[in-house]
């Protein structure tokens, strides 16, 4: 590179391409054919090391043509910032596709963050033999024309977007971006015990702030708001009464022995279970013992993928449209949320069967 200060970069990036230009953040991501284009104005090597050079600048050209090319404005922190800058857009591109996806969707990304292996072993017995197995996902995506227009108009995804260009967001931007980062990396990962770390830790960057109290009861109340009755557009304690799920302060001690309750009730009856809820405490849990000396081994890989998939297509979007609409405290004005909810008609007779000696099966109407 000259001594010349330069304008911007242009990286390929690996098994990504796209039919139109797409900005991302800092980045503006390219068709891989439009290298040449964007380098119009460019001079061509000097003539120290001329050959040298220009086979280089011939294979990174065709690696963009290859996929795509991201452009990134050039700054004082020089590639590594680019590069930051590139790998932020990739994992919002990547939420986005696993948001969209039904299936297991392949990878790209730079070259350090996609892993496609196979494995090859011998077997030994009455003969021997090869065989082989593939770790990571296969490399290969294209966003195509009609992606476009959904991505341009999905509130989440463009407050997201502008939350990674933004040098000073805002408390609900910066919490979006940091969240978002942490579930991306999550998604690429294939061990099922971080993948499960990554999935919680993104949801505690998201709705949690820093408490060494309650932290799960905290975390399933949250979730339990943003994705209860989501799919039926029926939401708890907003489209009809609130349940005690929601309505139990995790900051009140007799409220946490409630919920101690309402939890053993929820395994035991299914006309107590409130599946949201019960979901995000066994993430946490699963989370917990990884975290804190559990056997990795002992999470299932299915269980993993289910939370991903299940925070990617449900609870993401409805969070960071929170996070867009409550810049300033969004964690406290969700708290605040909580707490204006009235008491429901039945809110006696729900307490009265919680701090029963033996609660019934079936909980009292609300």
């Amino acid at each position: 590179m000259s001594e010349e200060k330069p304008d911007r970069l242009l990286i390929p990036i690996e098994g990504l391409s796209f039919a139109d230009k797409w900005s991302v953040g800092r980045v503006i991501f390219h068709p891989g054919e439009c290298i040449e284009e964007l380098m119009l104005d460019t001079p061509p090597p000097s003539a120290n090391g001329a050959a040298f050079s220009q086979k280089l600048m011939d294979e990174t050209v065709a690696a963009a043509k290859a996929g795509c090319v991201g452009e990134v404005a050039f700054t004082a922190g020089g590639i590594e910032d680019a590069l930051d800058a590139v790998r932020s857009a990739l994992d919002v591109l990547r939420l986005w596709q696993r948001s969209r996806a039904r299936a297991r969707p392949t990878a790209f990304g730079l070259p350090d963050e996609t892993r496609w292996a196979r494995i090859t072993y011998v077997v030994v017995g009455s003969r021997n033999a090869v065989g082989w197995t593939f770790k990571g996902e296969p490399i290969g995506w294209t966003f195509a024309h009609e992606e476009l227009d959904p991505w341009s108009t999905s509130e989440a995804f463009q407050f997201l977007s502008g939350a990674l260009a933004d040098d000073s967001p805002s408390e609900g931007a910066r919490r979006a971006a940091l969240g978002a980062q942490l579930l991306a990396r999550a998604c690429t990962e294939h061990r099922p015990d971080l993948k499960m770390l990554g999935v919680v830790t993104a949801l505690e960057a998201w709705l949690l702030r820093r408490d060494r109290h309650s932290q799960t009861y905290r975390l399933a109340r949250a979730g339990a708001w943003f994705g209860c009755g989501l799919q039926e557009q029926n939401l708890c304690g907003r489209h009809r009464p609130v349940c005690p799920y929601l309505h139990l302060s995790p900051d009140k001690g007799k409220d946490r022995k409630r919920l101690c309750v309402l939890r053993d009730l929820g395994n035991t009856y299914r006309e107590w279970q409130c599946s949201e809820w019960h979901r995000v405490m066994d993430w946490y849990d699963t989370r917990s013992d990884t975290a804190h000396g559990g056997d990795p081994t002992a999470v299932a890989k299915e269980d993993a993928s289910k939370a991903e998939f299940w925070v990617t297509h449900y609870l993401m979007r409805p969070i960071l449209e929170w996070l867009k609409t409550h810049p300033d405290d969004p964690v406290g004005d969700l708290e605040s949320a909580l707490k204006a909810i009235g008491d429901p008609a039945g809110w006696k007779a729900m307490l009265a069967a919680l701090d029963a000696a033996n609660p019934p099966q079936s909980p009292p109407p609300l």
